[in-house]
């Protein structure tokens, strides 16, 4: 099976013409180095409590969804700023 892909591949290069413009990009050597993860803001962390499935399975420690759900609007300022904190700060937890 593979013999017929090494045989048609050679053909099928010759048989696509040239294109036009040049699709050739650098790579930036700044895409390489860094990356930047934007802060988030609570009420983006409350968009994403309100996504969680109430039905679906609880964290490594057992929290319900439905208390996560029903505790949300306290402990989403925190959750934002133990985020932005970690990431500002380069710590990030395992486990």
């Amino acid at each position: 099976m593979v013999g017929i892909f090494i045989s048609v591949g050679p053909s099928l290069a010759t048989a696509i013409p040239p294109t036009a413009t040049d699709t050739y990009l650098p790579p930036s050597p700044q895409i390489y180095s860094s990356l930047f993860i934007t802060p988030i803001c609570s009420e983006e962390r409350l968009k994403l409590i309100n996504l969680l499935d109430s039905k679906k399975s609880t964290d490594p420690y057992d929290i319900p969804i439905r208390f996560v759900k029903l505790s949300k609007n306290i402990i989403c300022t925190y959750l934002a700023d133990i985020f932005n904190h970690c990431v500002q700060n380069g710590v990030f937890l395992i486990n």
